[in-house]
């Protein structure tokens, strides 16, 4: 994996910090600090398709976050609107225009640490009972292995698993890119009340653990019990060995195919094959729409059979049919 993107934010926009700070504070704004990041490891990139690709989030999430509005602000105001774009369909996605806003609002721009350390560095201390590496904030942001680890388009940190090599892989999710980005990936030792705090919940904590504990690497462990339980959190394994196959981006590689086919349509005519595959698609769709639960095992089965029949059609399949309908006598 690749690690040269490095933070390349203009002068006076929000920074690293500020998406740091909207990520402590509101923990429902993981979307919007995920495109916020990648628009800062790229300020030039154009379209919501290259940030559903560089953010690792869904179209409808960069539709729903972003403003509408020509110099509209997002929700918590890291991202602000140049142009949409002439319209919803797909050549419009590709030419609309955002960039980091100039200055946060007032309300995010309180320091993320007060917790000073030696030389009166910022430390990586979640509060006064957190053991960290000793690593200050600068430096933690300033390693090139953390800055790739970070980038939010791996599949690493997409909220469903990612198909590759045929192959379901483990994954993290955003709720554990949003830890990542508020510790640096540093080394911390924490109590359970702690944690909860880091994670945005209890329940929130219990999740990210659990999933935590399916990845392995181990990232998260647990020593101790009831109100003595500690938790360490250790990204070592991983910032060690980033070839490793779970960190590619096989979904960023799949979506750039999609929206390049998409493209090609743009310009393009369908085929009359192309054009064909789309109707039996429908007419499969069709079908199945009509199924509601009361039909017999053996009724649902035919129809089921009947949508993949249309769904599979081949041209002389369609040749054939058109030559049996009564309106080819």
């Amino acid at each position: 994996m690749s690690s040269e993107r490095t933070v390349a934010s203009p002068s006076r926009h929000v920074d690293l910090d500020a998406i740091r700070v909207v990520l402590r504070e509101h923990p429902d704004s993981v979307v919007e600090c995920r495109i916020a990041f990648a628009l800062l490891l790229d300020p030039d990139q154009r379209g919501m398709r290259a940030l559903e690709r560089s953010a690792g989030v869904g179209i409808n999430s960069v539709l729903e976050i972003l403003s509408p509005d020509p110099w509209g602000l997002s929700a918590h105001g890291l991202i602000q609107t140049i142009e949409r774009g002439k319209s919803w369909d797909s050549d419009g996605r590709e030419v609309a225009i955002y960039r980091l806003a100039e200055s946060v609002r007032e309300r995010v721009t309180k320091p993320l640490i007060s917790k000073k350390g030696p030389g009166d560095q910022e430390t990586l201390g979640v509060s006064k009972g957190v053991k960290t590496d000793g690593d200050s904030f600068a430096h933690r942001f300033s390693m090139p292995e953390v800055m790739a680890l970070l980038d939010p388009a791996l599949d690493l940190w997409s909220r469903v698993r990612v198909l590759a090599n045929d192959e379901r892989q483990k994954h993290l999710g955003p709720e554990a890119w949003r830890v990542a980005m508020l510790t640096g990936m540093a080394t911390i030792e924490m109590s359970a009340k702690e944690w909860a705090e880091l994670a945005g919940g209890v329940d929130k904590a219990k999740r990210l653990a659990k999933k935590f504990e399916t990845f392995g690497w181990g990232i998260l462990t647990k020593t101790g019990k009831a109100r003595a339980t500690r938790y360490t959190l250790d990204w070592m394994m991983l910032l060690d060995d980033q070839s490793d196959p779970l960190l590619f981006r096989s979904r960023e590689g799949d979506l750039l195919n999609q929206h390049a086919k998409e493209q090609r349509r743009i310009t393009q005519p369908l085929t009359a094959e192309e054009i064909r595959e789309a109707q039996g698609e429908k007419i499969a769709q069709q079908i199945l729409a009509e199924l509601d639960g009361s039909e017999t095992p053996e009724h649902r089965l035919a129809v089921e059979h009947l949508a993949e029949v249309y769904k599979n059609a081949t041209s002389v399949d369609w040749a054939r049919w058109h030559e049996r309908s009564p309106a080819s006598a």
